[in-house]
């Protein structure tokens, strides 16, 4: 079936992808995994903090979590902070752990403020470094394919001459594919990784 019969515009950009895939040679998968688990990262990494950038209601959980930290509303502190800790994102999770305790001093709540704040830092940045390592194989998964390319192409000089472009468009075809393809991956991973 015609690339229009398989679902028009979408069919044409599927058999485009699918063919630059192919050309691209060896190398193509690697750098599709690189962009496909760095994405998955970065979605995943969106979504937590969607949690919070979305959220209109930062203030009341912060002046409802200051109420509850008073001792005598134990109860509503209880429920209070268990619902904080099932909501998505880092910044309710935060104050429903704070709320999990009971404090005797302020040092001790200062203290433990400190402590979840660190370690909400290193959950928020868990992925990160991963993320950048990601963003810098791209672009060298896509150099090493334009040197397997460029082999494929002086086997072909070597083997048939110079004198035949077509047989040489292949291996040139190559490199320069999985160059671009290794660019266009890193780059938005870069941006959204900063």
């Amino acid at each position: 079936p015609s690339s229009r019969e398989r679902g028009g515009g979408f069919g044409v950009i599927f058999d485009f992808l699918y063919r630059t895939f192919l050309e691209g040679g060896v190398v193509m998968g690697p750098i599709l995994c690189v962009g496909m688990v760095a994405f998955y990262l970065l979605f995943e990494g969106f979504w937590k903090l969607g949690g919070d950038l979305y959220r209109r209601d930062f203030e009341t959980i912060t002046r409802q979590s200051m109420r509850a930290l008073r001792p005598s509303h134990r109860e509503e502190r209880e429920q209070f902070s268990q619902n904080l800790l099932e909501k998505r994102g880092y910044f309710a999770p935060f104050f429903g752990a704070i709320l999990q305790k009971n404090y005797r001093t302020q040092e001790e709540l200062v203290q433990e403020i400190r402590l979840l704040a660190h370690n909400t830092s290193v959950k928020m940045n868990r992925n990160l470094q991963m993320i950048g390592v990601l963003a810098t194989t791209a672009p060298l998964l896509g150099l090493l394919g334009t040197v397997t390319g460029m082999v494929t192409t002086f086997e072909i000089i070597t083997e048939y001459g110079n004198g035949n472009p077509v047989l040489l468009a292949g291996g040139i075809s190559e490199a320069l594919i999985t160059t671009q393809s290794g660019l266009l991956i890193a780059f938005p991973i870069l941006l959204l990784h900063n």
